[in-house]
């Protein structure tokens, strides 16, 4: 039996400290026989110095969301963009409590995250996905066939339809939400 070679300490690959996110996403067979393009989206990066932000959109497959595709573009960029503010506040000690706020450096309890989250971050992703679709459509109207495909008075944010997934990890807090 032979033994394993002693690999020097200069020769180690650096240690990972941290979270590593690896993602996937695969157009799927309807939607290639059917020439649709591939309407998921997703974006991880850094929240906060100990933090990560994962943004998952799975855009509207149906023809009246004719723009899902960058609907879902669109959602996990303001979910990326909301969870940095969470985790600021966070770091902050923004969080907010009925009996008191807690200080920069001390973790909140999970209610205060919890309310946060529903007071905060669902309405601004809310808000912020609708702003960023009506700039969109501001800046490239519909076509004539996309417009044929649009059901009479149609809030235009109906063809970027899309869900969003975020998770955002934080200190020892995982938060998740989902529009």
């Amino acid at each position: 039996m032979t033994e394993p070679a002693e690999v020097s300490p200069a020769a180690q690959p650096p240690r990972r400290t941290g979270w590593l996110v690896l993602t996937a996403s695969e157009r799927g067979a309807s939607h290639a026989a059917t020439k649709l393009p591939n309407q998921d989206s997703v974006v991880t990066e850094p929240a906060g110095p100990d933090g990560v932000v994962a943004a998952v959109a799975d855009g509207h497959g149906h023809w009246r969301h004719v723009r899902s595709a960058r609907g879902s573009r669109l959602a996990v960029g303001v979910g990326c963009e909301v969870s940095q503010e969470l985790t600021d506040r966070l770091e902050a000690g923004n969080a907010p409590d009925a009996q008191r706020e807690a200080q920069p450096g001390e973790a909140p309890a999970a209610s205060q995250i919890a309310e946060l989250v529903r007071d905060f971050v669902v309405p601004a992703l809310v808000q912020r996905w609708r702003s960023a679709v009506l700039a969109d459509v501001a800046a490239a109207p519909f076509t004539r066939a996309e417009q044929e495909l649009r059901q009479d008075g149609d809030d235009p944010t109906i063809a970027y339809g899309s869900t969003l997934l975020l998770a955002v990890t934080w200190r020892q807090w995982l938060i998740l939400a989902q529009i």
